[in-house]
């Protein structure tokens, strides 16, 4: 990516703002990994420049920061990692489903949206969620390095953590005593030890992501298949 100066910013968005389309194609051009890499983040998983919806849903959002930008909004990249952010959870929201899988590597930078009130709404439920978080020793900032790499596995894992929540006597246990239920889990699940040895901490934040009852975590935690 073709990185510029603050100065030589804000005097092309002075142009672009004004109508010049040339120069909008050009910072298009140059800021076009920028929004393939922030749109991968988003999605945890490869995004084909030829053909992707969630590129698509990216690049119209970037479009639309450069029509909002102003240099007290700080930097461009900033402000437009927040729009790209906001639209794509937006789009998940309307589909009620991801075009792939929504990263928890994305919760720690969760985006500040212009709706103050939602923002308030979105914060209470961080904070929340940390709380919960801490009870199973589970670091709410470590959550992206406990993400499995491979997007089945995570989606497998987004599937058991939405039986489990479904589990009356399971969650009753889990909640009392603050520990994962694994041979429970194991014997009603039909899933074996070794999975959710490996992956407890990523399962239990999905579970308790589930069991919150906030609207914006249950979309990140929800399965793409029910």
């Amino acid at each position: 990516m073709v990185y510029h100066s603050k100065d030589d910013i804000n005097d092309r968005m002075k142009k672009i703002q004004a109508g010049d389309d040339r120069e909008r194609e050009i910072l298009l051009e140059d800021y076009f990994p920028f929004v393939v890499s922030e749109v991968s983040k988003m999605t945890h998983a490869y995004v084909r420049t030829d053909d992707s919806e969630a590129l698509s849903v990216g690049l119209e959002a970037f479009n639309h920061a450069l029509d909002t930008y102003q240099p007290k909004q700080g930097t461009l990249i900033g402000f437009a990692k927040v729009v790209i952010r906001n639209r794509l959870i937006d789009e998940y929201r309307k589909k009620n489903k991801t075009m792939s899988v929504i990263s928890l590597d994305a919760l720690k930078d969760l985006p500040v949206n212009d709706d103050l009130e939602r923002t308030a709404l979105i914060r209470l439920e961080i904070d929340q969620y940390r709380k919960e978080l801490k009870r199973y020793n589970i670091d709410f900032d470590d959550l992206p390095e406990q993400t499995p790499k491979h997007a089945d596995v995570v989606k497998r894992l987004k599937i058991l953590a939405s039986n489990i929540s479904a589990d009356k006597d399971i969650m009753q246990e889990m909640l009392q005593t603050g520990k994962l239920p694994s041979r429970k889990i194991a014997l009603k699940m039909n899933v074996s030890n070794k999975i959710l040895r490996n992956h407890r901490e990523f399962l239990i934040a999905l579970i308790i992501g589930l069991e919150s009852g906030g609207e914006t975590l249950r979309h990140y935690m929800e399965s793409e298949e029910k």
